[in-house]
């Protein structure tokens, strides 16, 4: 029996919801999948090498333009490849459909060039805020249900090793992420300004757990503080029960939900799917090109979008 794994960073959990719908998707194709989920502080000698595995994965959410600090850092741990020319795929993740995100994983990918690994497949999973704003229910009823259903087409894509799943990452797009991963000395920046409303917590723990880069921590005086290896992932104050967190600068576009209740959308019949269609005006009219192209695959493979809705 083959065997995957899917490397995975993940904060609020989209991109572990990504990993989750490929894993199940795969294990249905007679391919033994494994996740590992991306925490600080790491232990290289636990970390599983992706030379033991017959595919290999990686899944993370798009920070800005780029993958996460954090997630790069890990893949430089990565040993090199046993064999030249190993492959593997990408399963990214964003809230827009937006071009700039498509050299993402350029530098991830010339990382792992050089240990001896090829990009061969690559897919840009459309998913809900965790920053920013709050989208309409039915739209992040609409990314869940996508996403889902094309992680069948991809995971069968993975095992056929066709060209279906292909990201130009043009020299504009490099450009713009390149240039734009100055963000990642602002969650050093903006950990300095960020801090716990006293009133408001419990101390119930959730934002210590919920924090994949370890940059949490209780000082002497009882009180909640972050250190500067903060990824800006928005995990404490996404998860927080009782929204106690002051995120700095970005306060203003914090997004707190306690997490999305995906099932309960699933469940509602009330509200809109999909929530983009011909006659979507506004800001939501840029993921027409995105949803038509989705749609167009999932009818060429025989996927009925609908089989998902369940």
């Amino acid at each position: 029996m083959s065997n995957c794994i899917i490397y995975t960073f993940s904060g609020t959990g989209n991109s572990l919801y990504v990993a989750n719908f490929l894993k199940q998707k795969l294990d249905q194709l007679g391919v033994e999948t494994t996740i590992y989920n991306i925490r600080y502080p790491i232990d290289k000698d636990l970390v599983p090498s992706p030379n033991d595995f017959d595919y290999v994965g990686f899944s993370y959410p798009i920070h800005g333009f780029n993958a996460p600090k954090p997630f790069v850092g890990f893949v430089k741990m990565l040993p090199p490849s046993a064999i030249k020319g190993k492959k593997y795929f990408i399963a990214k993740n964003s809230g827009e459909p937006f071009f700039a995100n498509n050299s993402s994983s350029a530098l991830t990918a010339k990382i792992l060039k050089k240990k001896g690994y090829v990009l061969t497949l690559e897919h840009h999973f459309l998913m809900p805020y965790n920053i920013m704003f709050n989208y309409p229910q039915g739209l992040i009823k609409s990314m869940y249900v996508y996403s889902n259903a094309m992680s069948e087409l991809f995971a069968k894509e993975v095992l056929d090793d066709h060209e279906l799943f292909r990201i130009k990452h043009s020299a504009i797009s490099r450009m713009i992420s390149f240039f734009i991963r100055i963000e990642w000395i602002a969650g050093p920046i903006n950990s300095k300004l960020c801090f716990v409303k006293k009133k408001k917590c419990t101390e119930c723990g959730v934002c210590l757990k919920s924090c994949p880069t370890n940059s949490l921590y209780i000082n002497k005086k009882g009180k909640i503080k972050m250190h500067s290896s903060c990824a800006i992932c928005m995990a404490c104050a996404f998860n927080c029960p009782q929204d106690a967190f002051y995120m700095g600068i970005l306060n203003p576009w914090r997004v707190n939900f306690g997490g999305f209740k995906y099932k309960k959308l699933l469940a509602d019949s009330s509200i809109e799917f999909p929530y983009v269609n011909d006659q979507t005006k506004g800001y939501f009219k840029l993921f027409k090109k995105y949803y038509k192209k989705q749609d167009a695959l999932l009818k060429e493979a025989g996927i009925d979008i609908k089989d998902y809705l369940q």
